[in-house]
């Protein structure tokens, strides 16, 4: 938060500054995402998780 007149941080009141609830850090793992190629279009690359190609719907694939 800054004041755009000062070009400096703005002052927090008390109860900015009191402590969230829930506001534990979460370590999230990051992997790297598989991808598909659409069988009916070479063109059409999407992420794994997908069941069909978003693009067209085909549902056959191969891996990119």
């Amino acid at each position: 938060m800054t004041d755009p007149k000062k070009n400096k941080p703005a002052e927090l009141t008390e109860d900015q500054l009191e402590e969230v609830p829930g506001g534990e850090i979460v370590k999230i793992i990051l992997q790297p995402m598989g991808m598909k190629r659409c069988a009916a279009n070479p063109d059409h690359v999407y992420p794994d998780i997908h069941a069909a190609c978003p693009i067209c719907g085909c549902k056959e694939f191969t891996r990119a």
